[in-house]
């Protein structure tokens, strides 16, 4: 009956019994630019992500219990603000836009991006329009791991184009990153050949993320400043 189809439709589902979790992506794992502090700030972030993609990006008294290095023990601000920078310079993590208060003009909070790789030099410079400005400051740091990634970072956009990769170059270095060179090869030999032909070997007062408390352990001589607040976004 019409009523029997009403009960079975709003009964009808899936139930997981497992413990909710996340993928993190292989890259993360393995990018030795990281500590593991910076690879666990980068599954907090995603972890408080909604499931809309936008989040309110946590204030550093909410960061500091996630990044203690002992049980039960929170990490210091300095701490969540050198994550935060290292994520920044290696460039998982974007400033995309600045929120202002449209009577003050003051900084209410800053729009960040959470990327599931690093993004090319070409393409950090047009989401984060401070991003060199960043650079700059960390390359000044008093703590030896953020001038080392600054420094990396610098190089590269030196050695870089300044052309945005195509989604088929992108493809093709990821193939390249797993081993798989013969693949562009293939690709470019089988342009006649039957669909789906290509076989490739396997193998195997605030609390700103961009403020003074992030580069607090920078040199008295490094003056600048990147806006930032307490009240952030952060966007997946």
């Amino acid at each position: 009956s019409d009523t029997e189809s009403v009960r079975d439709e709003t009964y009808a589902g899936v139930v997981f019994s497992g413990n909710p979790h996340e993928t993190v992506p292989r890259g993360l794992l393995l990018d030795d630019r990281l500590s593991p502090l910076e690879r666990n700030a980068w599954q907090v972030f995603r972890l408080l992500i909604n499931g809309d993609g936008v989040t309110a990006f946590p204030s550093y008294e909410k960061l500091r219990p996630y990044l203690g290095s002992s049980p039960g023990k929170s990490a210091s601000k300095e701490t969540v603000a050198k994550a935060l920078t290292v994520l920044r310079l290696t460039r998982w993590l974007s400033l995309g836009q600045r929120v202002r208060d449209s009577v003050s003009g003051r900084v209410q909070g800053n729009v960040y991006i959470l990327h599931d790789e690093p993004v090319g030099c070409a393409e950090a410079m047009e989401i984060d329009h401070n991003y060199m400005q960043l650079v700059g400051q960390a390359l000044e740091h008093a703590n030896k791991a953020v001038r080392l990634v600054a420094d990396h970072a610098f190089k590269e956009f030196a050695a870089a184009t300044g052309t945005m990769p195509s989604r088929l170059e992108v493809i093709e270095q990821r193939w390249q990153q797993q081993g798989w060179h013969d693949a562009p090869q293939a690709i470019e030999h089988s342009q006649d050949g039957p669909e789906f032909g290509i076989r490739t070997k396997g193998s195997d007062e605030s609390d700103s993320l961009s403020s003074d408390s992030e580069l607090s352990e920078k040199s008295p001589g490094a003056n600048l400043k990147t806006p930032g607040s307490e009240s952030e976004l952060s966007l997946n």
